[in-house]
């Protein structure tokens, strides 16, 4: 049994560099909700991430509260890996921030794996979607970040 249930249709990753090079940033969406990843040549060693289409349920929803929820990535042969995301809720709690380390093993995750899911701590799904252009996402993070 999967560990978490289809939603909406999503949509496939956008990705791109800016035009000086130094940020890449990619979004996809789902059932309502946008996911922006990104980088920074300044910062090289974080991946950033923002989920708005809040509140969501689970989650403190406390505008300038830390907070946190569990990336996973689904991989091949179902395996499934997990990151800490640790951030804060912001713009009247429709919004959530975090970060995490930009590892080679969680990079090389995300770029490979079939599905992207985020959950509370209690284990309750805030966003899921498949993982369509993270191959390119992660082409423009190493071109932009080296990571």
């Amino acid at each position: 049994m999967p560990l978490f249930a289809a939603q909406a249709p999503a949509e496939p990753w956008q990705s791109g560099v800016s035009n000086d090079g130094t940020i890449a940033s990619a979004q996809t969406s789902a059932a309502g909700k946008i996911l922006d990843t990104g980088c920074s040549s300044r910062l090289r060693a974080a991946l950033y991430f923002t989920l708005t289409g809040g509140p969501h349920e689970g989650m403190r929803n406390v505008d300038d509260t830390s907070d946190s929820m569990m990336m996973w990535i689904t991989l091949s042969g179902g395996r499934l890996a997990r990151h800490p995301v640790d951030g804060h809720d912001v713009d009247a709690a429709k919004t959530f921030v975090g970060t995490l380390p930009a590892t080679e093993p969680a990079m090389e995750e995300f770029s490979s794996g079939s599905r992207i899911a985020f959950t509370t701590a209690e284990g309750i799904t805030i966003f899921s979607a498949p993982m369509e252009g993270a191959t390119k996402a992660r082409a423009a993070f190493r071109k932009a970040c080296g990571i």
